[in-house]
């Protein structure tokens, strides 16, 4: 896993707690492969904080829905470019 710093808990604001807690309910949805829920989870986010870190999830949600990932797949995306 790779973590970004971002506030300690009870100094970050609330916006910013209300933020990661929708982030955690939509990336759990993504490591589940409930490719819907997460991608509405993932827009909502986008368009409430724009960040790429949406856009991307987005993304990948796009393209796992029409070439879903393996079974035992752990939620790891292998990057194949640079």
């Amino acid at each position: 896993k790779i973590y970004q710093p971002i506030a300690l808990k009870a100094k970050a604001a609330p916006a910013k707690q209300k933020e990661l807690i929708a982030y955690e309910r939509a990336l759990s949805m993504y490591q589940q492969q409930h490719w819907l829920d997460a991608a509405l989870a993932f827009k909502a986010l986008e368009n409430e904080y724009p960040c790429g870190l949406y856009a991307l999830y987005l993304t990948r949600i796009d393209e796992y829905q029409h070439t879903p990932p393996p079974t035992d797949w752990d939620g790891v995306t292998n990057l194949t470019q640079k």
